[in-house]
């Protein structure tokens, strides 16, 4: 009440005023490097072919989403619609077809844990996909994908570099997301969510504007 009684001006931001609630994927950022995604939503110069962490990327972005993506009209939530994009950008599927038919189990956004995951049946092994705010994705990775496709462990330095990365999209504005992932045995029943959120490995960050 102190702090209240002493505030002169109060800034607020309507959506639908100055924000549209659309949100626009600008690029992508992985410990490779980075991607720009233009008004096209194409990235330059079709890098996600020759980058192995990009791809897991993408992978991850169009399973674990429940947006869809038409060429009428697109429906879900804007952030979800962007993450969608950038898949589509990066080379994946985004089918909601097929990704409700790999689909095992979802473990759906917790406001408190700033999480969504979902259980995607693979080729060889299940993949637990995880996206969500970099401060509460990053504390749960143990390694992350090196550029030859391999997961290698994620040490401090790593984390201190992902989290200046973070903190410089955020200083322009825009809104970050973190991806990661972690392979679980075929078939077996889908884990408990505290027990599936851990010790994943790390794939990179999707940048948005809105």
């Amino acid at each position: 009440v102190e702090t209240l009684g002493s505030t002169d001006v109060i800034c607020t931001d309507k959506t639908g005023t100055l924000t549209e609630n659309r949100m626009r994927p600008v690029a992508v950022w992985t410990p490779t490097g980075e991607v720009e995604i233009g008004d096209r939503h194409e990235p330059a110069a079709d890098a996600w072919r020759r980058d192995p962490v990009l791809q897991a990327l993408a992978q991850a972005a169009s399973d674990c989403n429940n947006a869809t993506l038409q060429d009428d009209a697109s429906t879900g939530d804007p952030t979800e619609v962007a993450v969608l994009m950038t898949a589509r950008a990066l080379g994946a599927d985004v089918d909601a077809h097929g990704r409700e038919a790999r689909r095992r189990a979802r473990y759906n956004f917790d406001p408190q844990l700033k999480l969504m995951s979902t259980l995607d049946a693979g080729s060889a092994t299940d993949v637990l996909h995880t996206k969500g705010a970099p401060e509460s994705v990053l504390p749960r990775c143990t390694r992350r994908l090196a550029a030859d496709g391999h997961q290698i462990e994620l040490g401090s330095p790593e984390r201190e570099l992902i989290a200046r990365r973070v903190e410089a999209f955020a200083e322009r504005g825009m809104r970050v997301l973190a991806l990661a992932q972690r392979t679980l045995p075929p078939g077996a029943p889908p884990p408990a969510r505290d027990q599936a959120e851990r010790e994943l490995c790390f794939l990179g960050l999707i940048v948005m504007l809105d």
